[in-house]
């Protein structure tokens, strides 16, 4: 395996791919759109790291928020 990731590939893209099929269904349900997204890991040590991410323009469709999801 090359990379520095310990975590199958296929495991990392399902761990993204859930929430934002889920959040793109929430939205379409609601009738709301999402202009951005924002990630946070929280560490065993406590510690956590966030990241966002603004889109193109709002969006509620699932492949974007997955798109956007994978380069936060």
């Amino acid at each position: 395996m090359t990379g520095t990731s310990s975590i199958r590939p296929y495991t990392g893209a399902c761990a993204l791919l859930a929430p934002a099929d889920d959040l793109g269904a929430r939205l379409r349900d609601s009738g709301q759109t999402s202009s951005g997204l924002t990630r946070t890991i929280h560490y065993a040590d406590q510690s956590s790291t966030r990241r966002s991410r603004a889109l193109p323009e709002a969006t509620q469709r699932t492949v974007l928020l997955a798109r956007a999801a994978y380069t936060v």
